[in-house]
């Protein structure tokens, strides 16, 4: 199922430092677009990418990180992005404006959502590699069918 998620993800990342803006788009210093977006293709970024308490509203389509993708107190993240790809693990934790997972998502790790508030679906065609493990999320009420977790 996850061929290849495997030969994707088989290098060992680099470290890279990048900022993002609100709109999630990235650059190598504020203010200075390097990174532009095109539609239709994917972002690749090496490593991790660890937002934690930002302030920004949704991550660019088609991104994907090779290493874990940590989202932490994103008070203002309003949802994932279609075409998201996950290397490692995948942690959303109190992201109180994150409605659903879209239905594009393939985490080859483990999913962990936490206190999001608003969460209530998980959307079919999503694929996660490992376990998924789900804590005070209170608007959750539907797992549709066709969201896949081999943990």
């Amino acid at each position: 199922m996850f061929e290849s998620l495997q030969r994707l993800f088989r290098h060992k990342p680099r470290t890279e430092i990048v900022w993002i803006d609100r709109d999630g788009e990235f650059s190598r210093s504020p203010g200075q677009a390097v990174y532009p977006s095109l539609p239709g293709h994917a972002f690749d970024l090496d490593g991790d990418l660890v937002l934690n308490g930002s302030d920004v509203r949704r991550l660019r389509r088609n991104l994907r990180v090779r290493g874990h993708l940590i989202l932490q107190d994103c008070a203002q993240l309003q949802e994932l992005p279609e075409g998201l790809l996950v290397g490692g693990d995948l942690i959303l934790r109190n992201c109180p404006r994150v409605r659903a997972l879209p239905p594009t998502l393939q985490v080859y790790g483990s999913v962990f959502l936490h206190t999001c508030p608003a969460l209530e679906r998980l959307c079919g065609g999503a694929r996660v590699g490992r376990d998924l493990l789900v804590a005070n999320c209170p608007a959750l009420v539907a797992m549709e069918e066709g969201f896949l977790s081999s943990g």
